[in-house]
């Protein structure tokens, strides 16, 4: 008697339930699994900018103490930056700083004419104005007790509660340390979010 040979090409299918139930643990894997994943990427965006905020408070601090004043206001990311580049003064001993990118939290801008959204800057009173002074509530009462500081600066992060979470690395008051507002100074850019983080006083007269 011949014994039947089996080809591997005529292996049962899957059946329609098989598939159905494969199906439906995909999807629910993907319901459990998708949510993590977001939240993952969103702290990781966060502690990204954080430390990016913390070595650049650290770099001006150390120019503080080489130089003896404050750097001048400027975008990290140029080429000029004092951070980076000798900007001419007594004391200098840089570079403070590698060149860094952008915050992955910002949202890029798409109207004409606003700020360089994600990157970051130092921030201080501008005398012959004082347009763009870092004011600071040191105790959380509502009354700015600092009022010619100089800071770190963000400008375009995406969202409020980002800035709520990125405040709460520092000290989740909303007040010292990390101060996040909705930006009001450019409300055709979307008014979205600048999140500061204050170094120092400048001494700068008000």
């Amino acid at each position: 008697m011949r014994s039947a040979k089996r080809n591997c090409f005529d292996q049962r299918g899957f059946t329609l339930v098989e598939l159905i139930v494969v199906i439906a643990i995909i999807a629910i894997l993907a319901a459990v699994v998708a949510p993590n994943a977001f939240r993952a990427i969103e702290k990781a965006k966060i502690s990204r900018t954080a430390s990016d905020m913390k070595s650049i408070k650290t770099a001006v601090l150390s120019y503080y103490a080489d130089v003896g004043s404050w750097p001048a206001c400027h975008y990290i990311n140029t080429a000029a930056s004092p951070m980076m580049t000798n900007p001419g003064v007594t004391g200098w001993n840089g570079p403070y700083l590698e060149k860094l990118a952008m915050s992955p939290m910002a949202k890029p801008s798409g109207t004409s004419g606003c700020p360089i959204f994600g990157y970051y800057y130092v921030w201080w009173n501008l005398a012959s104005s004082g347009t763009y002074s870092c004011y600071f509530d040191m105790q959380g009462d509502g009354t700015y007790e600092i009022r010619d500081g100089i800071s770190v600066s963000v400008y375009g992060l995406s969202s409020a509660s980002e800035i709520t979470k990125l405040d709460q690395v520092f000290d989740g008051t909303g007040f010292l340390g990390l101060r996040g507002s909705m930006n009001t100074l450019f409300p055709s850019c979307g008014g979205l979010g600048l999140a500061t983080l204050f170094i120092g006083e400048t001494g700068v007269p008000q």
